[in-house]
């Protein structure tokens, strides 16, 4: 019986120090936004939808802040040439790593014209791995969240016109 008590004693105090709903530093919105994120078009269209017809307003919050690593090229001039420039270059370089030509264009786009020719070269001997690749590429997701945070891109409509595109690209 002493052990048992001393066991659910144990326990008890180990419960004391799980984290609750008031302690746990995930937002569940911008966690979803990643994920979406990541996903391929088809994929991240069917959820999206899906999302739409259960609940609008938390699709239309979830859309808000979800940016579409592809979807540079779409992004407003002005705000991808700050966003590139707030980044390092070798963090440019390696977010781009395996993209589409477009996607390299417009991020390449961004740097002063001397330094371009330097990038495009570190660009085709840069071998990054998939974590390194991984990482940049969330640099440019919180900065484009940022730029949404402070009114300055809506994320909902560079998705909307990057999904027009690519579904007109694909008929």
């Amino acid at each position: 019986l002493e052990l048992v008590e001393k066991i659910g004693y144990n326990l008890a105090e180990k419960a004391r120090h799980v984290p609750d709903d008031g302690t746990v530093g995930v937002d569940g919105i911008k966690f979803i936004a990643d994920v979406l994120g990541d996903l391929d078009n088809t994929t991240r269209q069917e959820l999206i939808n899906g999302l739409r017809t259960s609940d609008i307003k938390l699709s239309e919050n979830i859309e808000s802040h979800c940016f579409i690593f592809e979807s540079i090229p779409v992004v407003p001039k002005d705000i991808l040439l700050e966003v590139v420039r707030k980044l390092q270059p070798d963090d440019v370089i390696t977010a781009i790593s395996g993209t589409t030509s477009k996607i390299k264009e417009a991020a390449i786009m961004c740097f002063p014209e001397k330094s371009r020719p330097a990038l495009v070269s570190s660009l085709k001997t840069k071998s990054p791995d998939s974590d390194e690749i991984r990482a940049a590429r969330k640099l440019f997701v919180q900065s484009m969240r940022d730029m949404s945070d402070a009114g300055r891109l809506n994320l909902q409509e560079v998705n909307t016109k990057f999904t027009q595109e690519s579904s007109q690209t694909e008929s």
